[in-house]
């Protein structure tokens, strides 16, 4: 009402600068008229928490992703909210109430969503506990654990499970399972593919993910970030040619060629291109009543021993990501992701005073040893803790 009331004023003045601000309003009236009025199907208000309701700006913001997922034009969103606004949640729900405009029935019932290894379970329960039973959804997560089936053997269940076309599906799988087996979770046949954290795919030295991740053959592309995606022109070439493939690979260009053409675009035009399919809504507007956040920074000395052992992981961890290869299960390689990613993250301040550098078949391996165990066990070999010549511990 406020609104419409300083269109009527400003429409009277007959002001040039005061006419401007009209279609501006008037264009921001009709983008809330039609937002208020929008609720999404598939949202559960009730948690374990009690009543938690859909927060209007994640209303607005679901119904604006469909804005451009229901375009022909883009078919494609992404959702760069600030943390913690719920844009997982927000990401599931825009798939799921896409409509064919033809019939207005919904248009997605396979989704593959793409995250982190150490995300998938989280991303998993947030999405049951925030979706009711009129998605009725079914959610499968590939994970390789040595006592479940093979992850192409998941696979293939899920495929089996997506054979009903009546059933809500949703595939989740991490980077790597993506990348190991394309081919196959083609045979999912996904109509939408939410790729999590998708700024970390770049088509550059230090991954060989991204061209198989994003170049899954889907209808509708949903991309997630927390982050700011652009620090230079290379973090977002990619996720264009990806969400605005029907704008930069049509009329017969191949990716090069769209690479090409991007790459010809200064910051303004790269920022404007991914403007339209852009949904992005800052915390202090969606949950005002929240505080900023209090930070602290403590800088600890620490000796050079504890800085060798500190360059030794992260040297470890980075040879991990040079040498994985696409031909071997990521949990077999003699340096597994989770361990190396927790090692490599640790603080060099809190390195307890008995480090040891464990070398098994032929590897350098670093690892803090902690308690008082005389033994140490990996991959089932279990080496005694001994004093070497300089009196340090060592294990063999």
């Amino acid at each position: 009402g406020q609104l419409q009331a300083e269109i009527t004023a400003l429409s009277k003045s007959g002001k040039p600068k005061d006419i401007l601000w009209v279609s501006l309003l008037r264009e921001t009236y009709e983008y809330y008229r039609q937002a208020v009025e929008f609720f999404p199907r598939g949202f559960e208000e009730t948690t374990e928490y009690g009543n938690e309701p859909m927060q209007p700006a994640q209303r607005y913001g679901v119904w604006e992703a469909l804005q451009t997922l229901e375009n022909p034009e883009f078919e494609s969103a992404v959702h760069m909210s600030e943390a913690r606004i719920g844009k997982t949640i927000m990401s599931v729900l825009s798939a799921y109430n896409i409509k064919k405009p033809q019939t207005q029935e919904y248009a997605v019932n396979r989704i593959l969503f793409t995250t982190s290894n150490q995300a998938k379970f989280e991303a998993s329960r947030e999405i049951k506990r925030r979706t009711n039973k009129d998605l009725n959804l079914n959610i499968i997560v590939i994970d390789a654990d040595p006592k479940k089936p093979s992850r192409e053997q998941q696979i293939r269940n899920a495929i089996d499970l997506a054979r009903d076309k009546t059933k809500n599906i949703m595939l989740i799988a991490n980077y790597e399972t993506v990348r190991d087996f394309p081919e196959l979770i083609d045979q999912f046949h996904a109509d939408a593919h939410i790729i999590d954290e998708i700024e970390n795919l770049k088509a550059g030295g230090d991954t060989k993910r991204a061209p198989i991740i994003l170049g899954r053959p889907v209808k509708y592309r949903i991309g997630i970030s927390a982050r700011p995606i652009i620090n230079s022109a290379e973090d977002i070439i990619e996720l264009l040619l990806w969400a605005r493939h029907k704008s930069f690979l049509g009329d017969g260009n191949d990716i090069d060629d769209g690479r090409a053409h991007l790459k010809s675009l200064n910051m303004d035009e790269l920022f404007e291109a991914l403007d339209p399919i852009k949904v992005r809504w800052r915390r202090k507007v969606v949950m005002p009543e929240v505080k900023d956040p209090i930070q602290e920074t403590e800088y600890i000395d620490y000796s050079p021993e504890h800085e060798e052992i500190i360059l030794n992981m992260r040297d470890d961890f980075v040879a991990w990501k040079e040498t994985a290869r696409s031909d071997k299960d990521y949990i077999d390689h003699v340096y597994t992701r989770q361990e190396l990613e927790k090692q490599a993250s640790l603080d060099p301040g809190l390195v307890l005073s008995e480090n040891v550098l464990v070398f098994t078949n032929g590897h350098k391996q670093s690892w803090t040893y902690e308690g008082t165990s005389q033994n140490f066990v990996i991959d089932g070999t279990v080496y005694k803790k001994i004093k070497d010549a300089d009196n340090e511990f060592v294990f063999q």
